[in-house]
């Protein structure tokens, strides 16, 4: 009930309802800001923090004595940069409104989160930042995502990896990205028109074009990448069919280039000098 909110000038300073609540716990309409502490007795329950359209601001400490599980922030399209919001704790879930230019999933290093949703108002997608036309940078720092393909929306400028896992990361041609900073992964395929990449550690890259054309790309381990060069990109295809062969293989444009081959398994005549209509270009294991 909105008589259960303290609310003045569009700043909610009080929630005066019971405390023995769960689950959704909306935001009246109205609100602007969320003062600090509005709690007054410790909440019971498990809470899910649903923000109104209204809303821009969140003071620090606002939700100390309740446990909250998600930050639904889907309605609230004021929110363009979440690096401002201060949340902290370990969160199961954020869902995120469309209208992001800025996400950094630790601010401070005082919160994060578990799954990162977004949401267009009808559909809830997870690691759905694709929905977001105006996000420019995104920072997964703090942050505990798994992905097998994690593909970096085209609008990004700047992407940290942080905390996400992922096997392979595609930048997507015509990408405006031009900073990224990455850490270990299997494959890598960069677009033409990056300035400066980092990464930990890599095993397989691909270019749109040359790797000249990157300004700097720093790895930090020892270990040199197997780079591949005017590869389309977007259709790189990694294939295990042939696993119980001993052998994976990726496809590309070029042809295709064998990664994993187990001796103990496969025979050299089972290595395909064509598959697929598509000639063997490389043996990289």
């Amino acid at each position: 009930m909105t008589s259960d909110f303290v609310v003045e000038k569009g700043q909610l300073k009080a929630y005066l309802g019971s405390p023995d609540i769960s689950g959704d716990f909306v935001i009246p309409e109205g609100v602007k800001k969320i003062g600090s502490e509005i709690f007054q007795e410790n909440i019971k329950g498990d809470i899910t923090i649903i923000f109104p359209s209204t809303f821009e601001k969140l003071e620090e400490n606002s939700f100390d004595k309740a446990n909250v599980v998600c930050y639904d922030f889907s309605k609230a399209k004021k929110v363009v940069d979440m690096s401002s919001i201060n949340l902290k704790g370990i969160v199961n879930k954020i869902i995120l409104p469309t209208t992001l230019k800025v996400f950094t999933a630790s601010v401070n290093g005082k919160v994060k989160f578990k799954d990162v949703y977004v949401s267009d108002g009808e559909h809830v997608v997870n690691d759905g930042f694709e929905l977001c036309p105006e996000l420019e940078i995104l920072d997964l720092k703090g942050i505990t995502l798994k992905s097998d393909n994690f593909i970096i929306p085209s609008n990004i400028k700047k992407f940290e990896q942080g905390g996400l896992t992922a096997r392979q990361i595609t930048i997507l041609p015509k990408s405006k990205l031009k900073i990224v900073s990455l850490g270990t992964l299997d494959t890598l395929s960069i677009p033409y028109g990056i300035d400066y990449l980092e990464c930990q550690s890599v095993n397989y890259v691909f270019f749109e074009k040359s790797a000249l054309n990157l300004r700097q790309f720093k790895i930090k381990n020892n270990k040199q990448p197997f780079v591949f060069e005017n590869i389309d990109i977007a259709n790189v295809t990694y294939h295990e069919e042939l696993e119980q062969k001993g052998i994976n293989y990726f496809s590309t444009n070029n042809g295709l280039i064998i990664t994993q081959l187990d001796n103990t398994i496969a025979k050299f005549k089972d290595i395909p000098t064509e598959y697929d209509g598509k000639k063997n270009i490389g043996i990289m294991c």
